[in-house]
């Protein structure tokens, strides 16, 4: 039941900004990715052409009014707030403090970099540069990044990965293998036997989880861990009394304009946008 009120607590009061919010930042993302060349063609072949771009703002703002909110929908018609002043919160226990820091370290975990051979089933950290004919080719390096792979898991082209056992780290050579003559992704590059220079980094061993410093604490924005305790015991309490307010709301049924709304929104967004770029 507690799930239940802040899922339609939630959809009568934040989603009225934040579905247009999103719906824009997408519109907006669409538009810079667009082929405009492609588009000027379109429009020149079709006066009543639509761009994918309009064709989604349209589906995805109507029932919107030019402020966000559902047209005809007010969120005080659908959920009654208990008082909410004068809440009587049960302290943060030490129980509490601890599981939300250990979440926090995860965050953190790195795995230990170990040296050696590689074998089957290894996970190494690896850095390569590709060339065809001696001309490196686009897309065919780390950049001196890193990547991690692991032998029999990861998937790369013909028998790249199983071309690293027996090597060590810190070695560095040459592979060779064979694009598949069927190869969408680049198709200059398919059927054509490439050379990839490669430099083995490390081997991945355990995850090792640091201990809580100060210099951890700096890394999400703290000076201290005191400052970060106090900040998520903070939070804690703020999440017991977003709980005690949500257990005492009162919901009524999501309006009928709300839900056409996300199933236009689902409908259109496939229609005219993730099933077109699969040509479907």
């Amino acid at each position: 039941m507690k799930i239940r009120k802040l899922i339609a607590l939630f959809a009568a009061l934040g989603i009225l900004t934040l579905s247009l919010a999103g719906c824009g930042k997408e519109n907006e993302e669409n538009t810079e990715n667009q082929d405009q060349t492609e588009n000027s063609e379109n429009e020149a072949e079709d006066d009543n052409y639509v761009s994918a771009e309009d064709a989604y703002y349209s589906f995805c703002s109507e029932g919107l009014d030019d402020n966000g909110f559902f047209t005809g929908v007010k969120a005080a018609d659908v959920v009654t707030l208990p008082e909410y002043k004068g809440l009587k919160l049960t302290a943060v226990t030490e129980e509490e403090l601890n599981e939300q820091i250990d979440m926090l370290l995860q965050t953190f975990a790195q795995p230990e970099q170990l040296e050696g051979v590689v074998e089957d089933g290894s996970t190494v950290n690896i850095d390569y540069v590709g060339s065809i004919d001696g001309v490196e080719f686009d897309g065919g390096s780390t950049q001196g990044m890193g990547t991690t792979v692991t032998i029999g898991v990861t998937s790369y082209i013909d028998d790249f990965l199983e071309q690293l056992i027996g090597h060590s780290t810190g070695e560095n050579f040459d592979i060779t293998v064979t694009f598949p003559e069927s190869y969408p992704s680049n198709e200059e590059l398919a059927g054509k036997e490439a050379v990839f220079n490669v430099t083995i980094n490390y081997i991945e061993g355990e995850m090792i989880t640091p201990e809580l410093t100060d210099d951890v604490a700096k890394l999400s924005g703290f000076e201290t861990v005191e400052a970060l305790k106090a900040d998520i015991e903070n939070w804690l309490l703020s999440q017991k009394a977003v709980d005690q307010i949500i257990a005492g709301v009162d919901c009524g049924e999501l309006p009928q304009e709300v839900s056409d709304y996300y199933y236009s929104y689902m409908k259109g967004y496939y229609e005219n946008y993730s099933l077109s770029n699969y040509g479907m």
